[in-house]
């Protein structure tokens, strides 16, 4: 099957966000405790929990998408509640998502999916780390994982129908780097509660 060549434009656009983006991700993949693995995924939840909430209240995108098959969110509250982390809406969260557009929707849709693609590695180094809690809290990676190929899919047929025009497509693309932006600026300044005393 041919690729998106809209999704070929991001993947070559966005390289140098993208690898700051996984490196946010591969802090996990050293030695590992389940606090630091509670504190990551509380991190994933600050960031992740208001891009949904924005994409749902973003006009028509769920003509064009799954949204519903695109929310992790549940996934990350009960994951966390294994944790001991049972009020994740008490946790910080990033106040400086923008409203969307479909444009915009699109893009930020890409650089989330983009993180889900090294869910599959981080959930095998971690279930070598900490098996027990991974059993019963490791569904955010799984599920990511599991269906984001054919997410990937159906974002650039998406994607390819929006961005005919080249003004739009330079939208797409410059909110992909926004939104890659915007995580990175999360992950490295949010001082994130210590949740070691949830697993004495």
């Amino acid at each position: 099957m041919t690729q998106s060549p809209m999704l070929v434009r991001l993947n070559r656009e966005t390289q140098s966000h993208q690898a700051a983006a996984d490196q946010d991700r591969m802090q996990l993949l050293g030695a590992v405790s389940p606090d630091q693995y509670a504190t990551f995924l509380g991190r994933i939840w600050g960031f992740e929990a208001p891009v949904e909430a924005m994409l749902v209240r973003t006009a028509a995108i769920a003509e064009l998408v799954d949204v519903r098959a695109r929310a992790h969110i549940r996934m990350l509250r009960a994951d966390l509640a294994a944790l001991g982390v049972t009020s994740p809406s008490s946790l910080p969260s990033c106040r400086t998502i923008p409203s969307f557009q479909i444009a915009d929707a699109l893009g930020w849709i890409f650089a989330i999916e983009h993180n889900a693609q090294m869910n599959g590695q981080l959930r095998r180094h971690l279930a070598k780390r900490i098996p027990r809690q991974l059993s019963s809290a490791g569904s955010y990676l799984s599920e990511g994982e599991r269906s984001v190929g054919p997410r990937m899919l159906e974002l650039g047929r998406a994607l390819d129908l929006v961005a005919r025009k080249g003004e739009i497509a330079n939208r797409v693309v410059d909110a992909a780097r926004a939104a890659f932006q915007h995580q990175n600026q999360w992950f490295r300044a949010v001082a994130m509660p210590s949740l070691a005393r949830r697993f004495a």
